[in-house]
């Protein structure tokens, strides 16, 4: 079993000599995952009350729309090709961080291999949260926190198909749905203070918050007995 204590105090002990470079790859990835393109849709998006005031007067509105269709459209294919890949690197550099000390190349690995499965797996993922989103609502979030550890999951093993990956992810989360919801709330009171900062100050909380995660992942893998060495055959007393 796992508390939430001992995830939080692990973080901390992996973050204590190692917070500023893994928060600059947190940043790192959020940039190039596609941060960038939200801020850039969001400022151009017609349905905004300052753009309606000003397309009285200068802006083509329609142009607008059309603008922010392009850019959706750039967003969600960056995402998919792009974005996805280097976000499992950031998993891998997350998991790989706990013992050693990672190259920020890492975040980049998986363009030489595994690439197109990394992309397909991570499709479904999305793909299967919004439709059950969609369907219902709160089935959709059991859903996302069954389906929570797949990032990891690939981080580890880009090479698995994934029907095995949705499937040891469900075997993870089972009957700990609420307990990493719990775990994620536990966050709250971080967040906030982290929002009373202009909301840059979340920035500084995201290696917590990623790290522990990561301790997580690794509890729930030792729990399960998942790729864990094994151990030496017991020589025969004679």
């Amino acid at each position: 079993m796992w508390t939430r204590e001992e995830l939080k105090q692990n973080a901390k002990n992996t973050l204590r000599d190692k917070y500023w470079t893994i928060l600059g790859v947190s940043v790192l990835a959020g940039i190039l995952q596609g941060s960038f393109f939200t801020i850039i849709t969001e400022m151009v998006n017609p349905t905004h009350t300052y753009l309606t005031v000003l397309g009285n007067y200068a802006i083509d509105v329609n142009g607008l729309i059309r603008l922010w269709i392009i850019i959706t459209i750039i967003s969600w294919l960056y995402s998919i090709f792009l974005g996805h890949t280097i976000l499992i690197g950031a998993y891998k550099y997350f998991i790989l961080s706990i013992k050693e000390n990672p190259s920020t190349s890492t975040l980049f690995d998986f363009f030489k291999t595994s690439y197109w499965n990394i992309v397909k797996v991570t499709f479904f993922y999305q793909i299967k949260i919004v439709l059950w989103t969609l369907c219902f609502i709160v089935p959709g979030i059991i859903k996302a926190y069954e389906y929570c550890m797949v990032p990891y999951i690939l981080a580890e093993h880009p090479e698995m198909e994934s029907a095995a990956v949705f499937e040891r992810s469900r075997m993870l989360t089972q009957n700990n749905k609420l307990n990493i919801f719990v775990l994620e709330i536990s966050f709250i009171g971080w967040l906030f203070l982290g929002m009373l900062c202009c909301g840059i100050g979340i920035l500084f909380v995201s290696p917590y918050i990623d790290i522990t995660m990561t301790h997580l992942y690794l509890k729930l893998k030792e729990i399960h007995g998942i790729d864990q060495p094994e151990l030496p055959p017991i020589p025969e007393i004679l």
